[in-house]
């Protein structure tokens, strides 16, 4: 069984991706008391994450700490806990922080509850790891005009071409 985690004063809190382009692992790191909790994820949950987290920030009250921050890079080593496979977002009003909540992947073989992450987040992290998430989605791949799909890294083609 994997472990599961309360953060609920992470110092560090960040998404990276480490591999050549067309072949890159993305991760979500965060950091308590000196442990470093490193979770796998997609491309594509990155980017929806930062979608929705900047949307929320719009539309949450202002808040005094709500200052830039530079974006974080990932700490080695890059072990990941697990694979995320789901991921929701809360607000706790009384301590004016996000509340990230990722659940461990499922597979067909799991019998035993699949780990969980709850981390408390200030706006200032959230700002942080949106710049950063923007950063790496525009570092991949580019898109196909006419499909969306990323573009074959060696060629710069798309099958949708033939």
């Amino acid at each position: 069984m994997n472990p599961s985690f309360e953060i609920e004063r992470p110092d560090h809190f960040t998404t990276g991706a480490v591999g050549p382009k067309g072949q890159r692992v993305f991760y979500l790191q965060v950091r308590q008391d000196g442990i470093v909790a490193t979770f796998k994820v997609e491309k594509q949950q990155v980017q929806v994450l930062a979608d929705y987290l900047e949307r929320m920030l719009e539309n949450l009250p202002p808040s005094n700490d709500s200052y830039l921050t530079t974006p974080e890079e990932l700490l080695e080593p890059f072990d990941a806990e697990w694979v995320i496979g789901e991921l929701g977002i809360g607000y706790d009003e009384d301590s004016n922080k996000i509340i990230l909540h990722a659940q461990e992947l499922q597979t067909d073989e799991d019998e035993e509850p699949n780990a969980i992450a709850r981390i408390h987040l200030e706006r200032r992290q959230i700002i942080g790891f949106v710049r950063r998430a923007r950063e790496l989605v525009a570092a991949g791949r580019p898109l196909c005009p006419y499909c969306g799909r990323p573009l074959d890294p060696e060629q710069g083609l798309c099958a949708c071409y033939n």
